[in-house]
């Protein structure tokens, strides 16, 4: 497997939140003179909280920098500070003029250990932890990625100025491959810092990150965004936020009118001389589970329970114990490979229900780890994933303790932003 095991220790990732900009379209009309973007208020909440509450719900972000206005500082602080410990905030620090100093002020405050970054704009406050967990795994698969979403607007080339009559339509511009950036935009942490110097030192100035990857010849993944992450830059935009909001709070931000369920179940034989490994935790024990990858049944019946949600197939299908790519493999592993592949069919995890059955040794003390463990993989909010022990009480071939075994089921519900683009 060439996907890094994303349950060991430094796998998750910090994320920068900018919001230093002076917001000159938005301080228009009636909002001439009031606060700046990030701290007008959006439904009784300041957008960047908004934002930040987004940010933090993403398991994968272990802290959070926030980047203002050096004047904005201390009010900002101010503002974090009752809720700072749930949001994971580690610091509240100045920005620049620019947005390419901003981000290179708030690395500052990173500590070294980190090895990924997601630059979000302090004013997408709808951005799904999904998306913001996929951005990050993409970007440590291939150093850079950038959530982004097809154009579906045919687009025209603009001549200009024709007498009074105004600016003349030129040229259709071929959309096929134009797809719109967001954020975050996520990176391996060491790279971001050099190229921001260089760009620095040569005098460079980008208004996106991803543009300095793209003069180092660097490549950046494209992540499917979504089209509620809705940038709130005009007065427009804020009334549009509010009627999300207000849509959200009668149950009507998410349909869930295309659920699917579906379940998985595997059983392993135990046998002395191997690891036992449940829910990509390996246990002390004196017998572990046979099988061709690591014969974690709990993340293989997972694995199952996900795919058939979807009808996509089975784990012998993809992951076939004739292929020696997989032997011994890490099945967490696997799992985070079959969640980016279910992601990218169009459906979305909601949930994950693990049962574990299993004679010795016990499961308590190791629950709220294995919980971790699949939350990681799976890019789910640990509070949508359960694990639940069985002894079996004695009875058949795994309550003698000659067996492993494991059932699961999964919810997903279809992407409701797959739709094909109009011609």
């Amino acid at each position: 497997m060439g996907r890094r095991n994303l349950t060991e220790q430094g796998a998750t990732a910090w994320a920068v939140v900018v919001a230093a900009g002076e917001g000159r379209r938005m301080r228009t009309g009636a909002l001439a003179g009031g606060p700046k973007k990030p701290f007008l208020e959006l439904a009784g909440r300041a957008i960047l909280m908004r934002t930040l509450d987004a940010v933090a719900a993403c398991p994968l972000v272990e802290r959070i920098v926030v980047a203002v206005a050096p004047e904005d500082v201390a009010m900002t602080k101010e503002l974090i500070a009752p809720e700072r410990e749930r949001l994971r905030v580690a610091a509240v620090v100045a920005g620049g003029p620019r947005r390419q100093e901003t981000v290179r002020l708030a690395l500052e405050a990173l500590p070294d250990t980190v090895e990924v970054v997601a630059v979000h704009d302090g004013v997408r406050p709808f951005v799904p932890h999904e998306i913001f967990s996929a951005a990050i795994v993409a970007a440590r698969r291939t150093g850079a990625a950038c959530v982004a979403l097809p154009v579906k607007d045919t687009l025209k080339r603009v001549a200009g100025e024709c007498g009074a009559s105004g600016p003349v339509i030129g040229k259709t511009v071929d959309r096929s491959d134009l797809w719109g950036a967001q954020t975050p935009q996520a990176f391996r942490a060491s790279d971001l810092r050099r190229l921001l110097k260089k760009a620095t030192r040569d005098g460079v100035e980008v208004t996106d990150d991803t543009q300095l990857f793209d003069r180092a010849g660097l490549a950046v993944e494209a992540v499917r965004g979504d089209a509620r992450n809705i940038k709130i830059t005009t007065p427009e935009d804020l009334a549009m936020a509010e009627a999300i909001v207000a849509n959200a709070a009668g149950g009507m931000l998410e349909r869930h009118d295309d659920m699917r369920v579906g379940t998985g179940l595997d059983l392993h034989p135990l046998v002395p001389g191997r690891r036992l490994v449940v829910c990509g935790i390996e246990l002390e024990s004196d017998v572990g589970g046979a099988g061709h990858s690591d014969a974690d049944a709990a993340a293989h019946a997972a694995i199952d329970a996900l795919l058939g949600a979807c009808a996509m197939g089975d784990i012998g299908t993809l992951f076939p114990d004739t292929d020696p790519a997989h032997k011994d493999a890490c099945s967490v592993e696997m799992l985070a490979d079959v969640s980016a592949r279910v992601r990218e069919g169009g459906f979305e995890p909601r949930s994950l229900d693990i049962t574990v059955m299993l004679a010795k040794p016990k499961l308590g003390p190791h629950v709220a780890r294995m919980r971790e463990a699949v939350s990681r993989a799976t890019c789910l909010e640990i509070e949508r994933v359960s694990v639940k022990a069985k002894s079996m009480n004695g009875l058949g071939p795994v309550g003698e303790g000659a067996a492993y075994a494991a059932q699961a089921a999964a919810l997903v519900v279809k992407s409701r932003d797959r739709e094909t683009r109009d011609d």
